[in-house]
């Protein structure tokens, strides 16, 4: 195992000492734990991670995130950016009979668990029951009288039955009762067997002839009928609801255990895609400051020689300081990224690594079917079917409730041998179980009970209730799915206005680009202020930006509609199942991803000979003018750079002999600057995309990973 494998496999295990060891329970003394990543301090290794590995370890012991899609959701109406919080820092609340709160999905897999085992509760109500007693007793009273006599001495009872509740609502038993009697004295004149044995074998039946008659009432009514002359027979169960509901209940706990794991992977898309957008706003705001540096450096020089008003040198100093006050806004908001992607994949906090995405996100258009969309919503979201669930239980709910206006009518009889002797063993007439078997003396029982309520009142009104939250569940799943297809037409139509926002805000930043070269024209030939040039390659930046943004939310907008059609699961290839593992996937995904990595070739990628003056501007200048300040290709990962089909370049990793390789996981690029430009300048801590040679050009580290979708 990988260090990262193996911390995974040890925390999603419980200690065996769980139920007996108390210590477990307290809290650590003393905690090591990393420093993690902040803006002053953010260097780290790299590790590339595509969403089908984070999905991968977040289904085995990730976090669900945000308990409403609404929030995760937020903010796409605009175009602009996702306002929603995909992670829940919130600890557990007390609910007054326990805590609530948690969103570990190892903890929420347990609860359809907990709810089926109720059914084999709901089931111990038709258990046959053993019940034996034996007692002793001395009498020694004063005699009155006479027949006084033959209460006084040695009485001893044994007894022992066998009770079968059926599943119509009706007990079987059979029972064996012993009984011996030594008198202390007998009178004289008197013909008594002392001491003596006396057997009995009894056979018992009862059943209800109108309420709870039948195998559909008790597989509904929580607790069996029970017996009134059974006087031994004490009914198990009562604590589960009857059979049928409870299996409802089982199956409504999978449904919401499915309804949070749809949750959890709509966060973790939300969160990736987000993310990666992040990642590109620190790029555009990287390569903003960088073309400021220069722009800075021009003015100066002019300055120098009298070609220009300090005034412009003070302009272009605050549009410096104003890409770095973005930069450092974008370099938090991927610090934050990190920490939420973090705590939804439950990875440590810090780990010596930082995470960066590798998939090339998703901008072909992608236009459902509106009708199958709605068919597809109605019958797969999880919720309806919680409600449906709902609906079926308060029909049960109503024959529980018609079936308490019946009047309890019982049939019950019995059927017993007995027999009598001075000994157990023996010949006769002494033996007493042989005076039992004979059958010499026989008794038996009939009758009927009745116990009537006279007007039912408390029946009829729990009846008129249950036809009333039948009535109120049946409202609440066709409103409930009356939402379901308003939320799904939300993500609809958010489906056609992110594709928009993408177009357009490409058109913008490819117009904005042309801008800036024309403005640097310009400028060197004296007829435009290099103020507007500034202002022009801010525009351009916040467009890269905005275009980046515009992508993931494309991407998030796609998560969210299979989310609204409830086939987020089947889209990302996810299976829920109650049973073993099959065969072919018994092996654990993060061990399989771990696997395939370490058995890809991993190279130390050489960088190529550069241009000693390094990368250079959208005017094809270099990006720093001082001769004597080498272009330090450090940390630069070479990679082949295609076009998308937005015409904005994309990063897939080099190949060699057919072996794919992985980027190398050098430092990041630094930013260099004259330190008198930019004294105390924070190095990136982010991986800054290789630059290229074609203007207005968008790039974003990592490997190119596609992911199998069905749409």
């Amino acid at each position: 195992m990988t260090p990262e494998t193996h911390h995974l496999a040890n925390s999603i295990e419980l200690p065996r000492t769980l139920e007996t060891d108390p210590s477990l329970l307290q809290p650590p003394q003393s905690v090591q734990r990393p420093k993690p990543a902040t803006i002053n301090d953010s260097e780290r290794k790299i590790r590339f991670i595509s969403l089908q590995e984070a999905i991968a370890i977040g289904l085995e012991n990730g976090n669900r995130g945000s308990a409403a899609a609404t929030s995760v959701l937020a903010g796409l109406s605009s175009g602009q950016t996702r306002g929603g919080i995909v992670f829940n820092d919130e600890l557990v609340s007390f609910t007054g009979r326990g805590i609530a709160g948690d969103d570990s999905i190892r903890a929420f897999a347990l609860n359809p668990a907990v709810a089926s085992a109720e059914i084999e509760g709901a089931l111990s109500k038709f258990d046959a029951r053993y019940v034996t007693s034996m007692s002793w007793q001395k009498r020694d009273d004063q005699v009155a009288n006479i027949f006084n006599n033959f209460n006084n001495g040695d009485l001893a009872n044994f007894s022992s039955g066998l009770f079968k509740p059926l599943p119509t609502g009706g007990v079987a038993g059979i029972t064996v009762d012993l009984g011996y009697t030594k008198l202390s004295s007998v009178p004289a004149g008197f013909a008594v067997i002392n001491p003596n044995y006396q057997p009995r074998l009894t056979f018992q039946f009862e059943h209800p002839l109108a309420r709870d008659f039948g195998v559909a009432i008790n597989q509904l009514i929580p607790q069996h009928p029970g017996s009134f002359t059974l006087q031994n027979f004490r009914p198990t169960g009562g604590r589960s609801e009857g059979i049928l509901v409870t299996r409802l209940r089982s199956q409504q706990a999978r449904a919401d255990f499915e309804r949070d794991l749809n949750l959890m992977v709509l966060n973790i898309e939300a969160a990736y895609w987000q993310f990666h957008a992040n990642y590109m706003a620190l790029y555009a705001a990287n390569e903003g400051a960088q073309q400021a540096v220069l722009y800075l450096e021009q003015i100066r020089t002019r300055f120098e020689v009298g070609q220009d008003s300090g005034i412009r040198v003070h302009q272009a100093e605050a549009q410096l300081e104003q890409f770095r006050i973005q930069r450092l806004n974008a370099l938090q908001a991927c610090i934050e990224s990190e920490r939420q992607f973090r705590g939804l994949l439950n990875l440590p906090i810090e780990d010596g690594e930082r995470l960066v995405p590798s998939d090339t996100p998703t901008v072909a258009p992608y236009k459902p079917d509106w009708a199958n969309s709605v068919a597809e919503a109605l019958n797969n979201r999880p919720e309806l079917f919680i409600a449906r669930q709902e609906v079926k239980a308060a029909h049960y709910a109503i024959e529980v409730a018609r079936n308490a206006t019946r009047p309890d009518l019982r049939f019950f009889g019995n059927y017993s041998l007995q027999g009598l002797g001075t000994r157990l063993d023996g010949g006769v007439p002494d033996n007493a179980i042989s005076n039992l078997t004979d059958g010499k003396f026989v008794s038996y029982q009939l009758g009927l009970r009745l116990d009537m309520p006279l007007g039912f009142r408390d029946a009829h009104a729990q009846l008129r209730q249950a036809q009333l939250n039948l009535a109120s569940a049946y409202i609440q799943l066709k409103n409930q799915e009356v939402k379901a297809e308003r939320f799904l037409h939300s993500m609809y139509a958010q489906l056609e206005a992110a594709y928009e926002q993408i177009k357009l805000q490409r058109n913008l930043r490819l117009a904005l680009g042309k801008q800036v070269q024309l403005q640097l024209k310009l400028v060197d030939l004296g007829r435009s202020s290099l103020f507007e040039t500034l202002e022009g390659q801010q525009r351009f930046a916040d467009a890269l930006r905005a275009e980046a943004q515009a992508i993931a939310n494309y991407n998030i907008a796609i998560a969210g509609f299979q989310y609204a059609k409830g086939s987020l699961l089947s889209f990302n290839n996810i299976q829920i199942s109650e049973a073993a593992l099959p065969r072919a996937v018994q092996q654990r995904a993060a061990d399989h991803f771990a696997a395939r990595t370490a058995a890809l070739k991993i190279r130390e990628r050489e960088v190529p000979p550069t241009d000693p003056e390094g990368p250079i501007d959208l005017k094809g200048l270099p990006l720093w003018k001082d001769p004597g300040e080498k272009f330090d290709p450090k940390g630069v990962v070479p990679t082949n750079i295609k076009k998308d089909q937005l015409g904005m370049p994309t990063i897939t990793p080099s190949t060699g002999n057919g072996v794919r390789t992985l980027p190398s996981e050098s430092p990041a690029r630094s930013m260099p600057a004259p330190p008198s430009v930019l004294p105390g300048t924070v190095v990136p801590s982010t991986p800054t995309p290789p630059q290229s040679n074609v203007p207005n050009g968008l790039a974003i580290p990592g490997v190119s990973v596609s992911r199998s979708r069905q749409d």
